[in-house]
C-alpha cells in the first residue's frame, strides 16, 4: 500500500516541526522541515516519544 500524503501531516519531535512543506504556507504553520529529507531514525532516539499530526481537517473529538 505504502504512503501517500492525502492529508497533511506532521511531526513535532523536541519542538521542530516535520512535515510536507507548501509553498503557501508563508508562515510555516505546517512545517518547518521537510520531512522528505529527514529519516525519523535520525531525529528520534530511541525510546523517546513525538507528537504526529494527521488530517487537520478531520472534526475527530
Amino acid at each position: 500500500m505504502g504512503w501517500t500524503n492525502s492529508y497533511v501531516y506532521r511531526f513535532v519531535i523536541e519542538g521542530a516541526q516535520f512535515g510536507e512543506t507548501h509553498p503557501e504556507d508563508e508562515y510555516h504553520v505546517l512545517a518547518r522541515r521537510n520531512s522528505r529529507n529527514t529519516k525519523l531514525s535520525g531525529v528520534v532516539p530511541l525510546g523517546k516519544a513525538f507528537i504526529y499530526e494527521y488530517d487537520f481537517q478531520a472534526k475527530c473529538v
